[in-house]
This record gives C-alpha cells, structure tokens and sequence, in this order.
C-alpha cells in the first residue's frame, strides 16, 4: 500500500491559524503541558502529543500525524523558550503576509465544527452571508479530507432520550 503524503504545509498552516483564533483555549492547554513536559521529559512527546490532539478533536486518519507532530514541535519550542508568547516563526514564515483568500471562512468553518464543537446549521447561520447547512458541510468535510483529518461525530441534537431502569 503507497504511503499517503502529507497535506501541504501552507494548508496545515492556516487551518492551526483558524484553531488558534477561534478555540485559544486548546493552545493555552498546549503551553500548559508543555510546562509539565519541561518538568517531566519521562512522560515522552508523542504520548503526550496524542492525548493532547485526542483532547481537542484535532486526530488525523493515517499516521505520521500531523498535528502531533506539531504539537511535540511546538513544546520543544516552547520548552527552551518559555517566555515566549509569540505564535510560532516557522508558522508565520509559511503563510507569508496576510492574502485572505474566498476560502479562508472554510478553515474557520472546519475549526468551529471540529473544535468548539458548534453544529453545521448554527455555523451557517452566523455565516455573512448566511448560508445553507449542506454548503457548510461539504466545505468541513471537503477540507477535513485535504488535511487528513478525523472529524468528530456528530452530536445528535434534540430531547435527550428517557433514562429506562
């Protein structure tokens, strides 16, 4: 079986760009361990990294993962420098100067729905214009697919079910 490549790293990019403005809260946690990595290098990256991706939807469906990979990255990073509050160079190096492109809601789409968890229609119906619940899946789904990675599923709306004895 050909080992699948990896999506292009401009894309990674700007969909960890899209993360870390609209769910700030799942790098805060990522600078959280990696202090306790700092204290603790025994409990290891890559274990580490995969409960941190598992934690916040972000599993990709083949390995090498990616968005491991760029959380063990990013707590060496932050482990030799831990003042540091930037966002990280290698990032902002690839994506260049902001040139927002018709597709950049799709990246924001993707990180609400994997993220924060929100729904297709309620995503579409803050969207300006707002928008169809079917577009807004096909453009998650779509992009999910380029990246490689996992969605979560979905949550089913509605009265919760009776609790039988």
């Amino acid at each position: 079986m050909p080992r699948r490549r990896q999506p292009p790293r401009k894309i990674r990019a700007r969909f960890i760009e899209a993360v870390e403005d609209i769910c700030p809260e799942a790098f805060k946690d990522l600078r959280e361990r990696s202090k306790m990595i700092g204290i603790r290098p025994s409990w290891g990256f890559s274990r580490w990294a995969n409960r941190w991706a598992t934690k916040w939807n972000l599993r990709c469906t083949r390995y090498p993962q990616w968005t491991t990979q760029y959380a063990e990255e990013q707590a060496r990073r932050l482990i030799r420098h831990p003042d540091s509050d930037c966002p990280d160079p290698a990032l902002t190096a690839v994506l260049g100067p902001d040139s927002p492109t018709k597709y950049d809601e799709h990246f924001d789409w993707l990180a609400r729905y994997q993220v924060k968890g929100e729904s297709f229609r309620r995503i579409g119906a803050s969207a300006k214009p707002a928008r169809q619940w079917q577009s807004v899946q096909g453009a998650v789904h779509e992009l999910a697919s380029l990246l490689d990675l996992r969605l979560r599923k979905r949550s089913r709306g509605g009265r919760p079910a009776r609790q039988r004895n």
